[in-house]
């Protein structure tokens, strides 16, 4: 059983603009972790703000490290009932959003937030 996903942000206030006004994620909790701690797991020596995030059933562990990330395979697939909307407010603020078409599959949505992380956004039917 999937408890949450643990991914990084460059920048507090993409929690509140594309977490919770675009994606409707909610905080529940947060935390810092210790620099000592971070060290240990991570290998970052420096203390690391931590913000639980939750819609529904998926839970997001968001690490603000205030550093660039590099681009990877890693990405995140959510299942939605409102993505055309969810779209829209992703265009109107200026986020990445690339539209793929498959033969067999229909529209595939990817969008990432100002970090980096990528999502990719499927029409739940």
């Amino acid at each position: 059983m999937l408890k949450h996903i643990g991914i990084s942000v460059n920048e507090k206030n993409e929690i509140e603009k594309f977490y919770k006004e675009i994606l409707n994620f909610e905080i529940d909790y947060d935390f810092v972790i210790e620099s000592h701690i971070a060290k240990q797991i991570f290998n970052i020596e420096k203390a690391i703000p931590v913000f639980v995030i939750k819609n529904k059933d998926l839970v997001l562990e968001v690490f603000v490290v205030n550093e660039k990330i590099k681009s990877t395979f890693n990405h995140i697939c959510l299942e939605l009932e409102n993505r055309d909307e969810i779209i829209k407010k992703v265009k109107k603020d200026n986020y990445f959003c690339d539209k793929i078409k498959s033969k067999n599959k229909g529209e595939t949505y990817f969008v990432k937030d100002k970090s980096g992380n990528l999502f990719e956004l499927k029409e739940k039917v």
